[in-house]
């Protein structure tokens, strides 16, 4: 039985779908849902009477990522749906009058049996027989969402949610097609002012003098987005033979501050799978849309009271107070928060990270431990406590202790260090250190490489097996479905080629099961992969006062 008949006791989804199919356009030769169609399955079993005449498609952008054609609308009402449940404007019309420009509206070529909602990014046709499927994870938001990778030969030209009923962000989704622009396809070095391309020795031989010739307090190490867990050890390792420890991987103006005692401080600890039980949420600063729009998806399905501390709210709140002092009245009792928290058995709290940039962010983050522990959202039995980190990176860069107490950029831009690595950091402002020694180790042809001193190319996400962490504590390996771009390298292949031409002895693995298991002595969960190690239930946070100015993303008074 086709999809398109489940869950229809009336018959009225039938009788709409056999209507709607005498003006249907028999297009099959050059539709994107050629064999993978419901509408076909649906025909092949029931066999309406279809008209055969000429078709000429009529295509429409309705934004960035989606196009509608819609002569082929048959009148389901999924797209109608999926739009009422993500909050959009629409008028009940197929395909309905709305807004298409949010960050899951990808998911609507998925949800359309028909075809008639498609991918605005691509002008080709790819057949579903053509398309080979591998499994993988999203490294975009730091949910670390299941997908599946289609390629065909050497391209990846899909990207969707593994499984049925899951929704990825259109970052997930259409993010794949900036690997193909823009790429580093050689070592470079600067000769002369100017950058040259080289072999990988002249290169790394280039950087090794240079750390041998630099005192230990004067490297830095800055760790971006897109590194994988493997190359970050690689990189602690290499400035530990030069007794060398200064790295981080915050972002640029983000968490100020950072408790690195605690584990429970950092994760989102309530499963996903568990967000639909919880009976009431306050959100402190966090913006769903931002860092995680499909965790705002189910936030959004779930129909629970839902309060909001901040200046900026994206979702449908029923309580908004903009001063930070609203979680001061409502651990005194006060306030409609405290009475919400009060009502609820299974309550959730969600912490952004412009909390962190606060001046008052040490009061404000144990101030929200107290709350928590409070009204019962830290109990053995309901963990409720939740900071929203949308940057993988950074994610994973925690789990290996490598967060220090202080953010490093600051000094570096103070001209502190003489010697700055860059893992695959793109948004590094050379302008405000040019007297430093800059090592571009990535994927881009970013500003940040183009103004270094020596380019070393690296792989993407899609061209090697890497293991990143979500912002739930969970440890997963990625998939390599395409080939290396150029004479691109595994990060930390490179950072143990660059160990061979120090005084010191190599890096001490041979292979990446090596590496994982030097990771796995610094943190347990790389050994423990694709499960979630609980957090210690711990205070962090430092008692203080709490400011009255409005949680802002950039943490401080509007």
């Amino acid at each position: 039985m086709s999809k398109l008949l489940f869950d229809d006791p009336t018959g009225q989804t039938q009788k709409r779908v056999v209507k709607a199919l005498a003006r249907h356009p028999a297009a099959c030769g050059r539709c994107v849902r050629a064999g993978a169609c419901e509408i076909q399955d649906f025909c092949v079993q029931n066999r309406p009477d279809l008209p055969d005449f000429p078709y000429i498609p009529k295509l429409r952008k309705l934004s960035e990522y989606i196009s509608v054609e819609e002569g082929k609308c048959v009148g389901c009402g999924r797209c109608v749906a999926f739009l009422k449940q993500m909050g959009q404007p629409e008028n009940g019309e197929m395909p309905p009058v709305g807004k298409y420009d949010f960050p899951l509206s990808g998911n609507l070529t998925d949800l359309c049996p028909a075809g008639a909602l498609t991918d605005a990014t691509r002008s080709e046709i790819v057949r579903e027989w053509d398309i080979v499927r591998h499994d993988g994870i999203d490294i975009t938001d730091g949910v670390g969402a299941e997908i599946e990778i289609g390629t065909r030969g050497s391209e990846i030209v899909r990207i969707r949610a593994k499984n049925d009923g899951e929704v990825i962000s259109n970052k997930a989704r259409f993010g794949f097609a900036r690997y193909a622009r823009n790429r580093l396809d050689s070592p470079y070095v600067r000769v002369n002012g100017k950058l040259k391309k080289c072999d990988w020795k002249t290169a790394l031989t280039a950087v090794a003098e240079k750390m041998a010739a630099t005192a230990p307090e004067k490297m830095a190490g800055l760790i971006g987005n897109e590194a994988d867990c493997e190359s970050m050890q690689a990189l602690r390792d290499l400035f530990t033979l030069f007794h060398a420890s200064a790295i981080d991987a915050r972002p640029n103006g983000v968490a100020a501050y950072f408790d690195t005692s605690s584990r429970l401080f950092r994760l989102f600890n309530t499963p996903f799978s568990f967000i639909a039980e919880a009976d009431a949420l306050l959100c402190v600063g966090a913006r769903f849309d931002v860092e995680a729009p499909a965790i705002g998806r189910l936030i959004r399905r779930n129909d629970m009271p839902k309060a909001f501390v901040g200046a900026e709210a994206d979702l449908p709140y029923d309580i908004i107070e903009k001063s930070a002092k609203a979680l001061q009245n409502a651990f005194d009792d006060t306030g409609k928060i405290a009475k919400m928290l009060k009502r609820a058995k299974k309550p959730m709290v969600v912490v952004g990270l412009p909390v962190l940039n606060r001046p008052d962010a040490p009061a404000a983050m144990r101030l929200i431990f107290d709350l928590c522990r409070k009204y019962g959202v830290l109990r053995t039995d309901w963990n409720g406590y939740n900071l929203l980190n949308g940057r993988t990176g950074f994610i994973g860069a925690a789990e290996l202790g490598l967060i220090p107490s202080e953010p490093l950029l600051p000094k570096i831009k103070s001209g502190a260090f003489d010697f700055v690595y860059l893992l695959n950091r793109d948004d590094f402002d050379r302008s405000e250190n040019a007297d430093a020694f800059v090592v571009y180790q990535g994927i881009f042809a970013s500003e940040a490489a183009r103004k270094a001193d020596v380019v070393l190319p690296a792989l993407s996400c899609f061209e090697k097996r890497a293991t990143y962490v979500n912002m739930a504590g969970n440890a997963a390996e990625t998939t390599r479905v395409t080939p290396p771009f150029g004479q691109s390298r595994e990060d930390w292949k490179i950072l143990r080629a660059l160990s061979e031409l120090t005084p010191f002895a190599p890096l001490p693995y041979n292979d990446l099961a090596e590496v994982r298991d030097r990771m796995a002595g610094e943190n347990v969960i790389f050994y423990h992969r694709d499960e979630i190690a609980p957090a210690e239930i711990k205070p962090f946070g430092t008692a203080g006062t709490i400011s009255d100015a409005p949680v802002t993303a950039e943490g401080g008074a509007e």
